[in-house]
């Protein structure tokens, strides 16, 4: 294991914020201390932040005030934003994410944007919410996002906030044309100001730009689609086709599609059950529905699951009807549809 302070090197910063002053023998001592919490509390984290070279730190280049030094460098170290949500708290994504922590102050909300992701044709935004005498807790925002610069036209957002902190919060987006190029982009982040969807008030009225690079070509080289196109008839019960599966690190997608699917007097809709190579369930994320408006008993079904574990060599994909949002595993549908799992090969 790694000395304490050989976490601490190969950071630069501005020295003129610091006043140098010597600091006795019992000052150092509770600084020192202080630091060594602070990483004791983040050991687990694999991505470590470093943050001051230790032989500055104890010897010439200090605030006067030790306590406040100490918590501002324990909120900087070894810290995973998009970790700390429940979908992503068993991933491991330090070499799939872009990390920008940069911050933006109007309307006396600060916004700082930690993490971007693409995962697959999802985009993932980590952002931190900070108000000077204001609650952002309930505070909403829209961002719009521009790739290269070109903005990202919505098929659907989703926003959820961290179990550990609300001010910190994701964002993710949906393209309608989803980003098939792989490489570095030039990235440009915009809130503030109207948008299709209500947004409160002070966000509309302030302004919060941010521009950064970003790339998706570690995690595109994980990615693993399986194109299955299994039709299923169900006889007088309509048709299910099994399209595909896209593995990434973050997560796994299923896409389904239904054709003339009914069941007297009941609303009916199409999902899937996946396993990993142990017989672990995986847990459902997202789900999306699309209707063909021309014929809505035509329907498209997307769902996102959380990532598979890497050690698992397959993933089992189970076809399911559901009455009324409700899975009944013993239903005659269901039994049947049993016959129909496919069994997937994993290499990545």
């Amino acid at each position: 294991m790694k000395d304490w302070l050989e976490l601490l090197n190969e950071t630069n910063i501005d020295l003129d914020e610091y006043k140098e002053e010597t600091l006795n023998d019992i000052e150092k001592k509770t600084l020192k201390n202080n630091l060594k919490k602070s990483i004791r509390k983040n050991k687990t984290n694999k991505y470590k932040k470093p943050i001051i070279a230790s032989a500055v730190i104890l010897s010439i280049i200090i605030s006067t005030n030790i306590k406040v030094i100490a918590d501002t460098l324990e909120k900087l170290i070894s810290r995973n934003p998009t970790e700390s949500f429940q979908n992503y708290n068993k991933t491991k994504l330090d070499e799939y994410k872009n990390i920008i922590d940069k911050s933006v102050t109007n309307n006396g909300v600060t916004i700082t944007i930690n993490e971007f992701i693409f995962d697959y044709d999802n985009i993932i935004v980590t952002y931190t919410l900070e108000g000077e005498k204001i609650d952002t807790q309930d505070i909403n925002i829209l961002p719009k996002i521009l790739i290269d610069g070109k903005e990202v036209k919505r098929r659907g957002v989703s926003a959820t906030y961290s179990g550990e902190n609300k001010n910190l919060r994701q964002f993710i987006l949906e393209p309608r044309d989803p980003i098939t190029k792989s490489g570095e982009f030039d990235v440009k982040i915009l809130i503030g100001g109207k948008d299709d969807f209500s947004q409160d008030r002070i966000i509309e009225e302030g302004k919060w730009e941010f521009n950064f690079r970003a790339n998706n070509l570690a995690i595109n080289e994980f990615i693993e689609k399986f194109d299955l196109n299994k039709n299923i008839n169900l006889n007088k019960y309509g048709s299910i086709c099994m399209k595909r599966v896209i593995k990434t690190p973050m997560s796994t997608i299923v896409e389904l599609s239904s054709e003339n699917l009914l069941v007297e007097n009941e609303n009916v809709s199409v999902g899937c059950i996946l396993e990993d190579s142990d017989g672990n369930i995986l847990e459902k994320i997202s789900e999306q529905k699309r209707y063909d408006y021309s014929d809505l008993e035509r329907g498209t079904y997307i769902y996102r699951f959380k990532s598979i574990n890497r050690e698992s060599k397959t993933i089992k994909v189970t076809p399911i009807i559901l009455l009324n949002s409700v899975y009944d595993e013993n239903s005659k549908y269901n039994k049947e549809l049993r016959e129909y799992s496919l069994e997937l090969n994993l290499s990545k």
